[in-house]
């Protein structure tokens, strides 16, 4: 946290000593300009004891009212005019005053907006102008006078601008930075997801199929040791294939060189094999297509396969395998799967439904559409509509 509060810190100290240096600057000017300008002062007054600290006071005012400029410009515009008119009357010495005035005129245009910042220019020249005429009669002056306060107007007009581009770029800065975080957390919530939803196809349906040949094999261990030889054989590949995507899919999170990113997914020429595990666990399926099969992208593919993967996952778990059916058709924008499982084949009331969820995911980030639910002959129907336009 501190070091964090660093940064703000020296950002907040940075006016302060640049205001202190420059109040120190004008002293500092205005010391010598009224020891430098002794002879001046002698010519109009006649003597050194004229009161001169009458002048050190308008200078001092002048200059601290230079650092409360951007705070409360329109009092600065006073204390200025004020001064001003206090050097005419006194009129000891007065180039040191007029350059407070100046820089103050450069402050007030670097504070202000320009309107307001035009008309106090116009203003303290007119208030200097007056001066020179009426209480000094160095008309020669004015020419000077004038081009002095368009310089300091345009300092301070020309530092406002620059100060406004760099608010703007800091204020687009920070709308980019709040929206490049916005989307990484999109694209990480949705990363999770998409490895929440392969992590629970891939594991729930290998981890079922073993749970029902060992539930099969304990059936049989002693009438049929032949039959519990093949459920442990099944079990062994079940068990091989699940390490198999297990890895896919690390490998597919931490891609290396020696090793790239690249397993291929599964699609729908793979499903008479999925078909035929579910059978060799004990659950009956049936598996149809219907229209032209042909090549669709490895996106609708996977969705349609995984779809598929887990109707059969939960009919295995949940159902009473009395019968599951999938069924294929293809249009001619439109892959539909359809599988019924004429038993329950849902999960049971109050579960989380994750896979039923992930389904209906899968389904919409391919642009398709996705329902399950109780079928009205019985037993769990789950119908997706993948559109076939996005084909490879």
């Amino acid at each position: 946290m501190a070091a964090a509060g660093m940064p703000r810190s020296r950002t907040s100290s940075g006016p302060v000593v640049r205001d202190g240096l420059l109040v120190l600057g004008v002293a500092a000017l205005g010391t010598w300009g009224l020891h430098g300008g002794a002879d001046a002062t002698a010519a109009v007054t006649g003597s050194l004891d004229h009161p001169a600290h009458v002048v050190v006071l308008l200078l001092g005012a002048g200059a601290l009212s230079v650092v409360w400029g951007r705070r409360a410009p329109v009092a600065v515009l006073a204390a200025i005019g004020l001064a001003l008119v206090g050097h005419e009357l006194v009129a000891v010495v007065r180039a040191p005053v007029q350059l407070v005035v100046l820089i103050a005129l450069c402050a007030l245009a670097g504070a202000c907006p320009p309107r307001f910042s035009a008309r106090a220019a116009l203003a303290l020249a007119a208030t200097v102008a007056v001066g020179a005429l009426v209480l000094e009669g160095l008309e020669h002056e004015l020419p000077d006078v004038a081009l002095l306060t368009v310089v300091a107007w345009t300092l301070g007009s020309c530092s406002r601008r620059a100060r406004d581009r760099s608010l703007a770029l800091a204020r687009d800065g920070e709308l980019l930075r709040r929206e490049h975080e916005s989307r990484t957390a999109l694209a990480l919530e949705q990363e999770r997801a998409r490895i929440a939803r392969e992590l629970h196809d891939v594991v729930a349906h290998h981890v079922c199929m073993i749970v029902a040949q060992a539930r099969a094999g304990q059936v049989v261990l002693d009438q049929d040791p032949e039959t519990v030889r093949e459920a442990l054989r099944s079990m062994e590949g079940t068990g091989r294939e699940a390490l198999t995507e297990l890895r896919r899919m690390l490998d597919l999170l931490r891609p290396t060189p020696e090793e790239p990113a690249g397993w291929p997914q599964p699609g729908l020429d793979q499903l008479p094999a999925l078909v035929g595990s579910l059978v060799g666990a004990g659950l009956p399926v049936g598996l149809q297509v219907a229209g032209t099969p042909r090549r669709l992208s490895p996106g609708i593919e996977l969705a349609a396969y995984r779809i598929v993967q887990e109707s059969l996952t939960n009919a295995l778990r949940h159902g009473e395998r009395t019968g599951t059916s999938v069924r294929l058709t293809f249009d001619e924008d439109v892959l539909a799967v359809r599988v019924e499982d004429a038993g329950t084949g849902a999960p049971p009331a109050g579960a989380p439904g994750r896979g039923l969820v992930g389904m209906r995911q899968r389904a919409e980030l391919v642009g398709g559409s996705l329902q399950a639910g109780p079928a009205a002959e019985g037993g769990f129907l789950v119908c997706a509509r993948l559109p076939t336009d996005r084909a490879a």
